[in-house]
């Protein structure tokens, strides 16, 4: 290094500096003095200019012990290597290059200074150029192992990086220079040596020089995005302002991963050992999302954006034969996923990529198929990312699926096959367009369902329906319309048309007015009555509807164009009328027509007499048609079985 000139730095004093003895250095004047510590600044205590090699133009190179080739790059920490331009990494014992396309292998190392290789090409049975040259610097680390005297314990270790430079090439071995092989035991006790394995052999040119983009921050494993971060050896393969970390891989534009997760995808977020390939999605916890604007949670969960009805499998010819009328287009190349179980009721998703379609038939390639395997869903999963066939999917718990738009699965092996389908529970499969089922299967291949609610209100359940309540009501409207609103609770009823007044004495009631009924009939809770265009015995009528195409904000397709099958609106139905229930209105009334009734009585009345209908609707003693009296709950009111 050339000295400093006292003119560069201005002539310094002593009144400038102090008492020049103090100085640290041999020198004792200030020029001197920083020419030593200047000359000598390659020792330990000089992190910033110890380097092991350095290459190119306008580095910025702040540690020791890194390996710098290339320019414009900025490399804060120790030990790292570094080939290409534009590189900023933060952080210790990084390496960011790129493997070239050549295939060669360390396959031996002679000391003191060959290394062979194996670079045979055996299928056009001859030996390929391999991408360095006479003159390039190599940089070598070596796995060392050593042993004790019986062989039964060992300690192994990576070498500090060696720089050497190639003399010569050979057919399938070169020759370096600077190559130390003189390895010391690392203890007394651990003094046999093993064959050493060459774990890095980075070549310092071109070849291997980092395809990464300007203005990205590397502390993990590269960023070859543009405005992207990388830590702990996190990935960005592909991808603008990506940010990874802890072995995440990204390959998508404004994307994140963590924790070994996978993102193929713009917009999308993983973590967890997921694996995310829709756009505006989410995944963790090992789930698998391939549906955009979707959400995946749980073991092996799959929010998928496409379904195929199967009707066979033929395990040897390696095809599936679909249901009649579905769309097989855009299907080739496509991965395609089975769910499926063996004899051990274990549950798996067999990964395959559809070669060929024809017709119904859908020829498979790329799988081998467990000889126990058996497929009781009957369904398969295209991986689709487009949003023609899923979107805002959710999956959730363990092996569940949903598998079609706006679906939700959440459990244990539970499968939302339809439109809207929200499936809970364990091993059960749900195919009603936007409907709530509770699964309750015993196995995989012993599915089931045990509660139901479909859209058009019909409710199914598989058990006993239990309530506190004791009586059957339906709704009634009174005949006066009840104008002061007056609370008529436990009184006899009769009908006067199709409308209801008290009872009079010894009229034959309909039923008693009840306020706590189990079960209540013709409520018009959730919509006015004549919403809906029915038949002469109160069937809906449907029609298909034309539904048009929906785009997102950048015009993207959402939902393509299709016929969806709609109830018929009555004509005389608005919807900025706003509706209140017959519960909340003063003019009707529920009427208990079976079951256990409160109703007022004279007084008279005691637990196993008969009673009837009195005036202004109360209970009177019968001397021999009536209903049971089962007992007193108040002075003015007694529990009666009716039964109209």
């Amino acid at each position: 290094m050339a000295d400093i000139h006292p003119n560069d730095i201005g002539l310094a004093t002593y009144a400038d500096v102090g008492n020049v003895d103090r100085l640290k250095t041999s020198a004792k004047n200030i020029v001197d003095a920083i020419n030593e510590v200047y000359q000598n600044c390659d020792s330990d205590t000089a992190d910033t200019i110890h380097q092991l090699y350095v290459e190119g133009e306008n580095n910025v190179i702040l540690g020791k012990g890194n390996v710098v080739y290339g320019n414009n790059n900025l490399v804060i920490g120790n030990d790292n290597i570094i080939v290409g331009d534009n590189i900023n990494l933060i952080g210790n014992a990084k390496s960011v290059y790129t493997v070239p396309n050549q295939y060669f292998s360390i396959t031996d190392i002679e000391a003191p200074d060959t290394i062979h290789f194996d670079n045979y090409d055996y299928s056009a049975k001859e030996y390929v150029p391999v991408p360095f040259v006479t003159g390039d610097k190599v940089i070598i680390t070596f796995n060392l192992s050593w042993a004790n005297d019986t062989w039964t314990d060992w300690i192994s270790y990576k070498t500090e990086p060696q720089v050497c430079e190639i003399q010569e090439i050979g057919t399938n071995y070169a020759i370096v220079s600077g190559l130390n092989m003189d390895f010391e035991p690392p203890d007394d006790v651990h003094t046999n040596f093993e064959e050493p394995y060459c774990s890095d052999f980075i070549v310092l040119n071109s070849d291997y020089s980092y395809t990464g983009t300007k203005s990205s921050i590397i502390l993990g494993s590269n960023a070859d995005g543009t405005n992207s971060v990388t830590f702990n050896n996190g990935s960005v393969k592909s991808g603008n302002s990506a940010f990874v970390a802890n072995h995440g891989i990204v390959s998508g534009d404004d994307s994140s991963a963590f924790g070994k997760s996978t993102v193929i995808a713009k917009t999308a977020f993983s973590a967890n050992e997921a694996k995310n390939e829709g756009v505006a999605s989410a995944a963790f916890n090992h789930a698998y999302v391939s549906a955009p604007y979707s959400f995946g949670l749980g073991y092996y969960s799959r929010a998928f954006g496409r379904i195929l009805r199967c009707r066979s499998l033929n395990k040897d010819q390696k095809t599936i034969t679909l249901d009649s009328g579905q769309r097989t287009d855009n299907l080739v190349g496509k991965k395609i996923y089975i769910r499926y179980y063996n004899r051990a009721n274990s549950c798996a998703f067999l990964e395959a990529t559809i070669e060929s379609v024809y017709g119904d038939i859908l020829t498979l390639t790329g799988v081998e198929f467990p000889a126990d395997m058996q497929h009781p869903d009957s369904y398969a999963f295209v991986e689709n990312t487009t949003t023609v066939y899923g979107f805002s999917n959710t999956a959730g718990g363990s092996m569940s699926a949903a598998a079609n738009r706006n679906s939700l699965a959440y459990g244990e092996r539970v499968l939302s096959v339809a439109e809207g389908a929200v499936t809970f529970g364990k091993n059960g499969n749900n195919t009603y367009d936007y409907s709530i089922a509770l699964a309750n299967g015993s196995s995989l291949q012993n599915k089931g369902l045990a509660f139901l609610v479909q859209s058009t209100g019909d409710v199914s359940a598989d058990g006993a329906y239990t309530s506190p309540c004791a009586d059957y009501a339906e709704f009634f409207e009174w005949t006066d319309q009840n104008p002061d609103n007056e609370d008529r609770t436990g009184y006899f009823v009769k009908l006067l048309g199709d409308k209801i007044v008290k009872c009079d004495d010894f009229d034959v009631p309909l039923g008693v007015i009840s306020v706590t009924p189990a079960i209540v009939g013709d409520s018009g809770e959730m919509h006015w009555q004549g919403k809906f265009v029915t038949d002469d015995f109160g069937r809906v009528q449907y029609h298909d509807v034309v539904i048009p195409a929906e785009f997102d904000e950048e015009g993207n397709i959402i939902n393509e164009e299709h016929m969806e099958t709609q109830p018929i609106l009555n004509p005389d139905w608005s919807p900025d009328t706003e509706y209140i229930p017959r519960k909340d209105r003063k003019e009707w009334a529920t009427v208990g027509v079976l079951g256990k009734l409160v109703v007022y009585d004279d007084g008279t009345l005691n637990p196993g007499d008969i009673c009837r209908c009195g005036n202004g609707g109360i209970a009177v003693k019968s001397i021999e048609n009536g209903y049971p009296v089962l007992k007193r709950v108040a002075d003015d009111k007694v529990l009666i079985w009716f039964r109209g």
